[in-house]
């Protein structure tokens, strides 16, 4: 009972600091922005408050967690485009937005009687080709975001390759989706440090403990369905 207890403190622990993260990087921005009415402030700060609750729920297993990133991924979008940031706007506007209603049907149709979702686990060698495939796409999309004049093409071609990747892995509910999340997001944080965008900097730093917290949640659920399975047969 004690060992469940303190697991149970941990993850509340978890949650109550990606709150904090985001309500203080909010409050921040409130205090220190100009102008509170403009739409890249309005824009970030809807995408730092529907970011944390999915990056909670996603980490947790819940299918609920896709309602709040179809809000993510238009805002997040807008806030890309007003700081030139092309790849990774038109990558949440074009692909984030209709996989996440992707992800909310097809993570409904795989829940656990808890409303949990039922997590797979990818082979080492898949893994390695899926990397190694995502970084000559990025190569690819660096080519281009130069071209269009976007900035930091190295970091925001990284990004938005290993972000689809990331989100595709997810929505077929795969463990290793976290490893490509935790690029992505320590990416994004240095982006969005030289941005000098609060609200979004908060947001990837709640991202960043989401996804080393939902690799390690996603492990309880694969091990939970091994079990089941052992007592079905």
């Amino acid at each position: 009972m004690r060992g469940r207890d303190l697991k149970k403190k941990q993850i509340n622990f978890v949650d109550a600091l990606i709150v904090l993260v985001a309500f203080f990087g909010l409050a921040y921005s409130l205090i220190t922005e100009p102008n509170i009415f403009s739409w890249n402030f309005l824009m970030s700060s809807l995408a730092l408050l529907s970011g944390t609750f999915y990056a909670v729920l996603s980490a947790k297993g819940f299918r609920a967690g896709y309602i709040f990133l179809i809000i993510n991924a238009l805002t997040c979008a807008g806030t890309a485009y007003i700081n030139n940031l092309l790849g990774n706007a038109a990558v949440n506007l074009f692909y984030f937005l209709p996989t996440a209603f992707l992800g909310l049907y097809l993570w409904g149709k795989n829940e656990r009687k808890d409303k949990k979702v039922i997590a797979k686990k990818m082979s080492a060698s898949w893994l390695i080709v899926i990397f190694l495939v995502s970084g000559f796409l990025s190569w690819i999309v660096k080519m281009i975001v130069e071209k269009f004049g976007g900035s930091m093409a190295v970091f925001d071609s990284v990004a938005t390759i290993f972000g689809i990747v990331a989100n595709l892995l997810a929505v077929f509910r795969f463990r290793e989706q976290w490893v490509f999340w935790i690029i992505v997001d320590v990416i994004l944080l240095y982006i969005w440090i030289g941005a000098g965008d609060l609200c979004m900097l908060a947001l990837r730093i709640v991202y960043t403990v989401s996804a080393v917290y939902g690799f390690l949640n996603w492990r309880k659920l694969l091990i939970g369905k091994s079990a089941r399975k052992v007592k079905k047969a």
